[in-house]
Order: C-alpha cells, then sequence, then structure tokens
C-alpha cells in the first residue's frame, strides 16, 4: 500500500498518514466488486434496469434516444402497446460473467427494431382486415373489412439501442450501478 507519495517537481518524497486500516478495507470493498459474487449482482442489478428502461421505453412510444415512434396508420391507439407486449413479453436478460444480452423468441422483433416493407411472393396483392377503433372489451379493435393493397411499410420503431446507448439507458444503467456500489461499500 502507499505509504510514501512522490511529487515529480523535484522528487521530493512525503510521507502518507492516515487510517491504513480503512484504506486496506476500501481496497478489498472495491476488489470484491470486480470479481466474484458481488460483481455477478451488479451485473444482474444492471440487467434488471435495462429491462425497466425497455418497459418505460414500450410506455412512452419513443426508442432508446427518446425519439417518438412513428403512429400507427391503420388503427388507432399506440405503436406496439397493445400487439407489442408480446415483444415486451419476450424480452429477458442473460446474464454471464461479462455482462448481459437480451434476447427474444419473438418473430416479429426485427420488424419492429428496424422497419420493413412487405409486398406480395405468391399473389397479385396483400389482403388483410383492417381494424376499427378500440374498446374496452375490444383494445385491438373490432376487425372491418378486407384491405387489398401492393405493399405495406412497417416503420421502424426501434427498442434496442445501437452503437450508443441513449440517454435513458445510460441514465438507467448508471443508476442502477452506482446504487449497487453505494450500497456494497457500505454507502447510502
Amino acid at each position: 500500500m502507499l505509504r510514501r507519495l512522490s511529487l515529480a517537481p523535484a522528487g521530493v518524497l512525503m510521507a502518507v498518514r492516515g487510517d491504513m486500516k480503512g484504506l486496506h478495507d476500501l481496497e478489498r470493498k472495491l476488489a470484491s466488486i470486480a470479481s466474484g459474487q458481488a460483481r455477478a449482482e451488479a451485473i444482474q442489478v444492471c440487467a434488471e434496469a435495462a429491462m425497466k428502461v425497455l418497459d418505460d421505453e414500450f410506455r412512452a412510444g419513443k426508442d432508446p434516444y427518446g425519439n417518438a415512434w412513428a403512429p400507427l396508420k391503420m388503427r388507432t391507439g399506440k405503436p406496439l402497446l397493445d400487439t407489442g407486449m408480446n415483444l415486451l413479453g419476450s424480452l429477458h436478460p442473460e446474464v454471464t460473467s461479462s455482462g448481459f444480452t437480451i434476447t427474444t423468441s419473438f418473430k416479429g422483433a426485427a420488424v419492429h427494431q428496424y422497419g420493413a416493407t412487405i409486398r406480395p411472393t405468391g399473389a397479385k396483392a396483400l389482403a388483410f382486415r383492417g381494424r376499427g377503433k378500440p374498446s374496452k372489451s375490444n383494445p385491438r379493435g373490432k376487425r372491418t373489412g378486407m384491405i387489398f393493397t401492393q405493399k405495406v411499410v412497417i416503420p421502424r420503431r426501434q427498442y434496442m439501442p445501437e452503437g450508443t446507448p441513449g440517454r435513458a439507458w445510460r441514465d438507467g444503467l448508471e443508476r442502477a450501478a452506482d446504487t449497487y456500489i453505494r450500497q456494497h461499500m457500505g454507502g447510502k
């Protein structure tokens, strides 16, 4: 442990005095966070914080960077809030010793993350039923007549960050990690 501090300008040595036991305890606590059980707990806490950020995004209808998702065109309501609950419910963190990954088995996940253009392949047109205004008894809206079209463009409604994490993700993960470390270190 450091007991002397070297000052570069004149090479003067200066004694450092203080509570060395306290410094050793601090060093031990810091080392425990970097490995073992505390590290695994910190990663789990951050994974749970990421899920909270995702839930907030879906409810607010915003991407990881705070931009609103494109509004619905074929029905009323909020994008991904009714059908997307299947997507949100399918997202779950997989924690490893080095971090976590959020995975999904929802087959339409990539369509929402990146957007898509759907065109008919084995028919002259796409055919599907529209939806009317949602009600309490039918939150997705009553089915309407058939719609025939040559293409359907589903806009990008990004829910996972790519590249930089975005403010909500950064703040949520930093807050969770900071809270965990403070509690682990014996602070408030």
